[in-house]
């Protein structure tokens, strides 16, 4: 989305507002790519209905109509050659057994996931506001824990990880 963050030398920065936005974008972008990875956290659902004026209160309660926003990372992988693809999930329950839910309706090349909180252990929440992370990931090496570190750390040691994962796909073909 807009951001007022200055954009280094070297990135091409495609700003978009909605999620259809970056939908666009990201099919007109992954044409050519050989590695996606989703790390944009879009909502799942929107406002079915926006206004153009402000909602005045009132004393009875207020019901909003939802509706899907458009699957970005399901769309690269309906793409008809799409590239290595590294999803994310953010979980607040059950890590392991919804990432592995998520996987087999998205059959990412490698998921990455964590436990962003935790309402029995307020002392581990990961992922937000935060400057470390905790991570699982996930894919057909199997799975590997990364324990809390900091993000920059963690960071690229993904990527190292991501690009040995690669290689190793593109060797086998």
């Amino acid at each position: 989305g807009p951001v007022h963050l200055t954009t280094l030398a070297g990135i091409r920065r495609i700003d978009v507002i909605s999620a259809e936005d970056m939908g666009q974008a990201v099919q007109s972008e992954c044409q050519d790519c050989d590695i996606f990875i989703g790390v944009a956290a879009v909502a799942d659902y929107r406002p079915a209905y926006a206004k153009t004026y402000k909602l005045k209160k009132s004393p009875q309660t207020m019901t909003i109509d939802m509706t899907l926003n458009l699957d970005i990372l399901a769309n690269v992988l309906q793409m008809p050659n799409p590239p290595f693809t590294v999803g994310f999930c953010a979980e607040t329950e059950n890590l392991q057994q919804n990432a592995k839910e998520k996987m087999k309706h998205k059959p990412v090349d490698m998921l990455i996931a964590n436990l962003v909180s935790n309402p029995k252990h307020d002392h581990f929440v990961t992922g937000f506001d935060r400057q470390d992370n905790a991570v699982t990931v996930f894919g057909v090496h199997g799975q590997r824990s990364f324990a809390r570190m900091a993000k920059t750390v963690l960071a690229q040691q993904l990527i190292a990880m991501i690009a040995e994962q690669f290689k190793a796909k593109n060797d086998r073909k």
